[in-house]
């Protein structure tokens, strides 16, 4: 039953395809009238991605893998 719950979670959070897909294009199809709107959400989606990047590395690093949890990764 474990293993269930574990594969539940795994598919509905961690490789969920069409959530995935979606945060991809969302910021192109939201903005995409002007060039000015597009860069302005562009450098915005840069500025998400390298806080979120710099916020989990360390979670990963000093939490997940010491304790084997690497599967856990977002």
């Amino acid at each position: 039953m474990k293993e269930f719950f574990v594969i539940l979670f795994s598919v509905i959070l961690i490789d969920n395809l069409v959530l995935s897909r979606f945060l991809g294009v969302c910021s192109f199809l939201g903005l995409t009238k002007s060039v000015k709107n597009a860069m302005g959400m562009s450098v915005a989606v840069i500025f998400v991605m390298l806080v979120a990047t710099a916020v989990t590395y360390p979670i990963y690093w000093n939490l997940l893998a010491p304790v084997g949890l690497g599967y856990l990764q977002t």
